[in-house]
């Protein structure tokens, strides 16, 4: 069984499964309204009836004829928080771009069909754009609403996950990343707590299973959550379950769906009415490399420490990361060109950077920020994999990617300006920054906790406070550290 205790901490345990015969109708876990057994989708009540046109269609029109969000959250989010829903992704077109609210957009737009049927997915959704639209246009009234629905949404899905049919449903798993996403931004108790939030998801990910995920729904919840998933082991100093052979198989397979629409369905990504980007054919084997990276790093971190204490490492382990670490740089690479030749990923423009702030003249401009997130976090990988492989060699001997190390470090710096801009920039550029900012200097240091700083008031998770304090030393990953004097063991996705 998997939820949340007190204080919404949350905790696993094997789910119990009742005798047959036992009424499941009786008690707290059960006061919800459950029409089907079917694991993938037990959650159903009435859902209007609607036109034929796709949910994103009708927010741009409710947009245009509403032009601005209710003062109110809705008397009672039982009745149907769908009209509202509505509206506050109509006025989210209206302060930011549809490219960049619909990023997701596989998931995203397949969530919106869900609406309606289960309430506690409806009020994390609803706390989970409010939390956006606040962000974005610096309201704080609708913050302080966001989190008012977030607390129900919790609440709802306490006992979703203790009831014994609905843990496993869609929705259940659906609404448990919503609440993840919402800790990103909100951070409610503190920077690192969508962390506690991505372990519950990983726990219900693998209780569910890998046949669970037999819908398009499922497939596009688990691809739009996986580097959440990765990157919260790999700063956490944990294998990833998402290596696993079971895993790996079914991660190869997430982005057909999106590539190929199914027979007499509308293409997922006309619904968006957003042009499909390159990437989705090649994001798959992206994400099967770097689901390896966690206990590789692991390893490279054992060595470095080992040596930082005087202790002289076993050859065989040195050996062993060596071959790992050099045979995932080369596969990272034949991806990489892969995705450029592919036209996956284009490369970056050098610009006049408008940055008053900035410590550099030009900067770095892709041809969209979401395809510069891709960059950026190849670069951020890429310095890992090469960190690692220069603890493969005795202190004395010449570090091979050094320099390699500090012409990557310095153009994810460079690229901040543009893919970091937006509702959504510190979400794109926070994983790469944090990994960074162990490669360069003291100056560069200050610069990249001043843009965190600014970062963490839309996106909790950049706060200055998962970085290790500023020191000269370059070349140097201490990002999986944490001193008692310093909370630098997290880090944001």
């Amino acid at each position: 069984m998997v939820g949340y205790g007190k204080g919404h901490k949350f905790v696993s345990v094997k789910h119990a499964i009742r005798p047959r015969g036992q009424g499941q109708h009786k008690g707290n876990e059960t006061q919800l309204d459950f029409s089907s057994s079917s694991a993938s989708s037990s959650i159903v009540t009435n859902v209007p009836s609607t036109a034929q046109e796709s949910p994103l269609q009708a927010w741009g029109q409710a947009a245009g004829s509403a032009g601005f969000l209710h003062n109110q959250i809705p008397e009672s989010l039982r009745v149907s928080t769908v009209p509202f829903i509505h509206s506050v992704i109509g006025e989210l077109f209206h302060v930011c771009s549809r490219e960049e609210i619909v990023y997701s957009a596989p998931w995203f737009s397949s969530l919106i069909s869900y609406l309606g049927r289960f309430q506690t997915l409806d009020t994390a959704m609803s706390a989970y754009l409010l939390q956006m639209i606040g962000k974005a246009k610096g309201d704080q009234a609708q913050l302080s609403r966001s989190r008012d629905v977030y607390g129900r949404s919790l609440a709802g899905l306490q006992k979703a996950l203790n009831h014994p049919v609905a843990w496993k449903s869609a929705e259940t798993l659906a609404a448990t990343m919503l609440c993840c996403l919402f800790e990103l931004f909100a951070g409610t108790s503190n920077p690192l707590s969508w962390m506690m939030h991505a372990v519950g998801v990983s726990k219900l990910i693998q209780a569910r299973g890998p046949k669970s995920f037999s819908t398009p729904f499922e497939r596009a919840s688990l691809s739009c959550f996986r580097p959440i998933i990765i990157v919260r082991c790999l700063f956490a100093g944990e294998d990833c379950f998402l290596n696993q052979p079971k895993w790996q198989n079914l991660s190869s397979r997430l982005s057909d769906f999106a590539m190929n629409k199914e027979e007499g369905s509308q293409d997922i990504w006309e619904t968006t009415l957003v042009p499909k980007p390159p990437f989705v054919r090649f994001q798959d084997g992206y994400y099967i490399l770097l689901a390896k990276i966690p206990l590789l790093l692991t390893w490279g971190y054992s060595i470095r420490e080992e040596r930082r204490h005087g202790i002289t490492p076993d050859p065989a382990r040195i050996k062993l990361l060596a071959e790992q670490a050099g045979s995932l740089r080369s596969e990272y690479r034949v991806w990489h060109e892969g995705a450029v030749s592919g036209g996956g990923i284009t490369q970056p423009v050098e610009v006049p950077s408008a940055d008053p702030t900035s410590p550099f003249m030009t900067v770095l401009m892709f041809s969209s920020p979401w395809i510069g997130s891709v960059e950026v976090g190849y670069w951020a990988t890429m310095l890992i994999l090469q960190e690692a492989l220069n603890q493969c060699y005795e202190v004395e001997e010449e570090r091979p990617y050094d320099e390699d190390n500090q012409e990557l470090a310095r153009n994810i710096l460079r690229a901040t300006e543009h893919v970091g801009r937006g509702i959504m920039g510190p979400y794109r550029i926070a994983y790469a920054l944090r990994i960074a900012y162990d490669f360069v200097d003291l100056p560069l240091k200050m610069w990249v906790l001043s843009a965190a700083g600014r970062y963490s008031q839309q996106y909790a998770a950049a706060s200055t406070e998962t970085y290790p304090r500023p020191n000269a030393i370059t070349g140097v990953h201490s990002f999986m550290e944490a001193d008692d004097d310093e909370p630098g063991g997290g880090t944001p996705v």
